[in-house]
């Protein structure tokens, strides 16, 4: 950060955590998505579930596997990790160096 002004090193923290969210939320859609397809094809037995002491008129629950929905969540999650990002660059550009490496 020696060298930089207070809003390069803003957008330096933004643009990582933004990179590291679209990773995560990338991992997070193929793993959930792969789940919500599993699910949607195999079901949950709810009476399975409750060891058979309810009585429950649903035999079995499918989940709905829509690829927009995933897409959706792919961008709120980076959208999200995003904005939060921003908070602690702009109280990370306020601190001079020499204080910050004294801290550590």
């Amino acid at each position: 950060a020696l060298g930089m002004s207070g809003n390069q090193i803003i957008l330096l923290f933004t643009l990582e955590a933004t990179i590291v969210s679209a990773i995560g939320s990338f991992i997070g859609v193929i793993v959930g998505g792969g789940i919500d397809l599993f699910l949607s094809i195999v079901g949950i037995n709810v009476n399975a579930l409750t060891g058979g002491s309810m009585v429950i008129p649903l035999d079995m629950i499918y989940s709905r596997f829509e690829l927009s929905l995933l897409f959706g969540s792919f961008i709120f999650g980076v959208i999200i990790a995003s904005i939060f990002a921003y908070f602690p660059a702009r109280r990370s550009a306020k601190i001079e160096p020499a204080e910050a490496l004294r801290s550590v």
